[in-house]
């Protein structure tokens, strides 16, 4: 399960997989991570190779029209941006398969 890998791991797999599905939810994985460590343009790179390499992954398209509503946020002064980024970390972790 890729949510118990550490991040070189999924990317070492990344590099080893041919597979097209495993390669789309490892990147999933990968732009979960970097959504939840706050690395936004890394988290759109990932999120849309897996979309690019399954574009059933809704999970993967519901992240990136979050990340696109919340830069359509007014977003004034540090609190603003740290509102933002509280209320999209909250979506990405209720998304996340238990």
């Amino acid at each position: 399960m890729p949510e118990t890998r550490s991040v070189d791991e999924l990317q070492a797999r990344l590099m080893d997989t041919r597979d097209a599905g495993v390669r789309a939810r490892i990147h999933l994985e990968l732009g979960r991570r970097a959504l939840s460590d706050g690395r936004l343009e890394v988290a759109v790179r990932h999120l849309r190779e897996a979309l690019v390499l399954d574009h059933r992954l809704e999970q993967a398209r519901k992240h990136l029209q979050d990340l696109g509503q919340a830069s359509r946020v007014q977003i004034s002064g540090a609190g603003g941006r740290r509102k933002a980024m509280r209320l999209l970390l909250g979506r990405v972790r209720r998304s996340r398969p238990d």
